[in-house]
């Protein structure tokens, strides 16, 4: 296989004005959600031209009719065991840049081409942005019409455990699901197995009995998720692990393939360019805030920021670089035109107009329609902002409200107090004063949840494929659990750059001893002394 299989092509767009357009507080009344173009609704209100439309991100190089003649031996093995299989279960391991999507990408191509094809073909995701960036992989036709050949699901829709509301407090819950049916489908591919869990795998394993299951993934991942993935379940299963590195060879994957064996800091920059052109470089750099400034000034000068994404250990740390991007991009303004954010839940949809997306998902604020000061319960008092917005991963736009960032955190502490109380209402069969919170519940649940896409943890961003990545190698030294995994991790969700701070021995040594001072304080009961350390 050519490194171009694996090669991202990014549209090139101008950044959008930064001014945060004129509010009215007179235009928070409801209004329905546009489709998948809000041009003609927004210019009919007289709001001026439009900023130039976000495209979806980058995606792969499509399949093409000779992928099968670049693959290497292990990944024609592994196609040819794909094809012949009748039923039972198979595991394509292997690290990051070995081929196992592009390698899947061809058995299914080659599954198309068969005459007698049994069936759909069915690729299980276990989030919503590891669905998308396998839908990017495939050709947009195999997955069009009422019935495409091509399916793509989450594993929580394919078991019937999507998040539900509770029906006495309304707090989402995620029931455990069971398998049901694959009936009509002639073999699934389940991709990223190390971000699911025993259970769900086990559950998916039941249809092996009649069709065959392909996993895919690499199970050197964080702890927490091998813990709830239990690698045991592939003990014993027929595995290929494909080991040649596929991607642009260069220094970042060299690092991941290093840190599966060993801790290991980065102490110099590399830069490599293959013969694409294409360009794979680690940036160390002498300091954290050094990292961060050259991180705050590449957002700056991006076309598509939210493709560039700093990575720590702690919420602490994502916290503060969080504040410094906003401020850095749009200023001290609270939202504004142009505007890139992550969702942070699920936004369902009203009035018989479709969804505006799913966790993780990028929005674009294309207009802000106004903000008011509201007394969203007894004892909350915040400003309530609506929002239109354009969802750049599913191409489809309509109109929000939410709370300011800063306000996130406050909100959903009363959303946890309302559920509670709902609860203690509904016991003590107190039913009009329950009826009346549980109508509050619902309608504040309706408030989007927003979040930077600048910054996140490590854990959280697993399964992504980030272009430019900052990781935070200083907070990983100083205070991470399980170093060489986060490392790894961290550094594995890179396609082309990747920046870094030096961690020399020195440093380690004495963050080690403040780890250990830190240790004793908490034995000794002395809170202060080791909050102080940290």
């Amino acid at each position: 296989m050519t490194a171009d299989h694996e090669r991202h092509h990014h549209d090139q767009t101008d950044l959008l004005e930064r001014e945060g357009a004129p509010t009215s507080n007179a235009l928070l009344e409801d209004r329905p959600n546009v489709g998948d173009d809000p041009s003609e609704a927004m210019l009919n209100e007289g709001d001026g031209p439009l900023p130039p439309p976000i495209h979806l991100r980058g995606k792969p190089n499509p399949i093409s009719a000779d992928a099968y003649k670049s693959l290497n031996t292990l990944q024609k093995e592994a196609v040819e065991h794909i094809l012949h299989m009748k039923k039972g279960q198979f595991y394509l391991n292997g690290p990051a840049g070995t081929g196992k999507s592009f390698t899947a990408c061809t058995a299914i191509a080659m599954l198309m081409r068969k005459k007698r094809r049994k069936g759909r073909i069915l690729i299980l995701c276990p989030t919503h942005i590891a669905k998308l960036q396998f839908t990017l992989r495939l050709p947009t036709a195999w997955l069009e019409g009422q019935n495409p050949p091509v399916e793509l699901r989450t594993v929580s829709a394919f078991l019937g455990s999507g998040p539900q509301a509770d029906k006495v407090t309304g707090r989402d819950h995620f029931p455990k699901g069971a398998f049901r049916t694959v009936e009509g489908v002639g073999i699934v591919f389940v991709d990223e197995v190390s971000m699911i869990g025993e259970y769900e795998l086990g559950e998916i394993s039941k249809a092996s009995k009649d069709i065959p299951v392909v996993y895919l993934g690499d199970a050197n991942q964080l702890l927490p998720v091998m813990k709830r993935a239990s690698a045991h379940f592939f003990h014993g299963m027929e595995t290929i692990t494909l080991t040649e590195q596929m991607r642009n060879s260069g220094p970042v994957l060299k690092l991941c393939e290093e840190l599966r064996r060993k801790l290991v800091y980065p102490q110099k920059t590399v830069r490599a360019v293959n013969e694409f052109g294409d360009v794979s470089q680690i940036i160390v750099h002498e300091s954290r805030d050094e990292m961060i400034e050259s991180f705050l000034i590449h957002l700056k000068n991006s076309p598509t920021p939210w493709e560039s994404t700093y990575l720590a250990f702690t919420n602490l740390a994502v916290e503060r670089v969080k504040r410094l991007a906003h401020h850095a991009l749009y200023g001290d303004a609270v939202y504004c035109v142009g505007e890139f954010l992550r969702l942070g839940r699920h936004i369902p949809g009203q009035n018989g107009n479709p969804h505006l997306g799913h966790r993780g998902n990028i929005l674009q604020v294309r207009q802000i329609i106004g903000h008011e000061q509201r007394a969203i319960t007894r004892n909350f008092t915040t400003e309530i902002w609506k929002l239109e917005v354009y969802n750049i991963d599913m191409k489809v736009s309509g109109v929000i409200k939410c709370v300011a960032p800063e306000e996130q955190e406050r909100f959903l502490d009363l959303l946890e107090e309302m559920y509670q109380e709902c609860s203690r209402l509904f016991s003590e069969k107190r039913m009009e004063a329950y009826e009346e919170l549980r109508d509050e519940v619902n309608r504040l649940k309706q408030l989007a949840n927003l979040k930077s896409p600048f910054s996140q943890t490590i854990h959280s961003a697993q399964g992504r494929s980030i272009p430019h990545v900052f990781v935070d190698s200083y907070n990983i030294a100083d205070l991470g659990r399980d170093r060489r995994r986060l490392m790894y991790v961290g550094c594995s969700r890179t396609q082309y750059d990747l920046h870094v701070v030096r961690v020399t021995p020195a440093l380690q040594e004495e963050f080690r001893e403040r780890r250990s001072k830190r240790r004793a304080a908490k034995l000794a009961g002395d809170l202060q002394a080791a909050r102080a350390l940290w």
